[in-house]
């Protein structure tokens, strides 16, 4: 052990940056270890730099551990760094850097941070800093244009005979505010036009905001603003994560969400973690599933009678409904717990407080 210590010691010493897994015995790690020493360096480089500031004994840093590391190998390809820092080892430094809590992400570039607004899955980490390493707008070629359609979830792509003209600068400016969120893309490659079914798009952000929701995604804080921002009605299924009829459930009631794209979004949700907010939206009974589509710009609430099963005949016909604007909504609300297992009401009411 004091030969390893000697050893890593005179490495920084030398000014080298050697990453290593905290686990013994699983090899160098991708993700660099950042101290008093070697921040500022790091971090006044082009970037972007993700660095996630952590204590070894939080929960929640030990969950994101294996998707921050797969997502550091994968873009290390890309020339795209991730760093982190030990808060108990590096106090002065977290407390420098403003870290109030565990785990912390913040995005550097040139010095300047800025917060990480992503999910924390492995791949939506590799999505988010791809965007972030890419200007708002990527230039397309027919070379190219393949590889870009697929390069992220959600891809909004410009056809134009010009990069200067009209609609293209209210394109950029889209593409500026929502740069985080999705990919966007600009060709004005004749062979690429010709190939392409062209679509004018360049002002409908609804367009771009109502298309980036997967047809029945799993909804949660990391995703929630998505659906928020579409400002679509939101139709819930709470289902138990571990039910093993899940799966068909979701794809028994894939055609309604198809059917019902642009109208209504769909979403499935672990009515264990969010039972508290099952309650808020007028599911009083812990029976699962159950089906509750809320109004995101009025935050009405048309739960589906319980004692009614959930399948696709009861939710097809109760969604027409909706839409036709033959129901009534459930005025009367559960009051809002001291504790919740999840601390959904501030990523979901506080995010549309602040953005509806």
């Amino acid at each position: 052990m004091r030969i390893f210590s000697l050893f890593k010691s005179l490495l920084l010493i030398a000014g080298a940056v050697i990453p290593w897994r905290v686990a013994a015995g699983e090899g160098p790690s991708d993700i660099i270890d950042l101290t008093s020493a070697n921040f500022g360096a790091e971090t006044q480089k082009a970037g972007p730099l993700l660095v996630e500031f952590l204590a070894p004994w939080c929960g929640h840093c030990k969950a994101l551990a294996p998707h921050y590391e797969e997502a550091a190998t994968a873009l290390k390809e890309k020339n795209i760094t991730l760093g982190k820092v030990d808060c108990v080892d590096q106090a002065d430094l977290c407390s420098e850097s403003d870290i109030l809590g565990y785990p912390t992400l913040k995005i550097y570039k040139k010095g300047k941070p800025t917060e990480y607004r992503g999910p924390r899955q492995a791949g939506d980490i590799i999505s988010y800093m791809t965007k972030q390493s890419l200007p708002a707008v990527s230039t397309v070629a027919s070379e190219n244009l393949e590889e870009f359609r697929v390069a992220d979830k959600v891809v909004v792509l410009a056809y134009a005979t010009s990069t200067e003209e009209a609609p293209i600068p209210a394109f950029s400016s889209v593409a500026e505010t929502y740069r985080d969120d999705y990919l966007f893309g600009l060709t004005t490659d004749e062979v690429a036009i010709k190939e392409a079914g062209v679509l004018s798009f360049f002002t409908k952000t609804d367009w771009i905001r109502s298309n980036a929701v997967p047809l029945i995604d799993e909804i949660s804080g990391e995703n929630y603003h998505l659906s928020a921002t579409s400002r679509l009605p939101l139709a819930y299924i709470f289902i138990e994560s571990t039910d093993l009829k899940r799966e068909e459930l979701i794809k028994e009631l894939s055609p309604i969400a198809k059917e019902q794209k642009g109208v209504v979004n769909f979403v499935w949700i672990d009515a264990i973690k969010f039972v508290e907010h099952a309650k808020s939206l007028g599911l009083t009974e812990a029976k699962w599933p159950s089906f509750v589509i809320q109004e995101i710009k009025s935050q009405l609430k048309y739960p589906l009678d319980q004692s009614t099963e959930v399948n696709f005949k009861t939710v097809d016909e109760f969604v027409k409904n909706f839409v036709a604007g033959k129901l009534q909504p459930k005025l009367k609300t559960e009051p809002v717990p001291e504790e919740q297992t999840e601390k959904y009401y501030s990523w979901g009411q506080q995010f549309l407080a602040r953005f509806l």
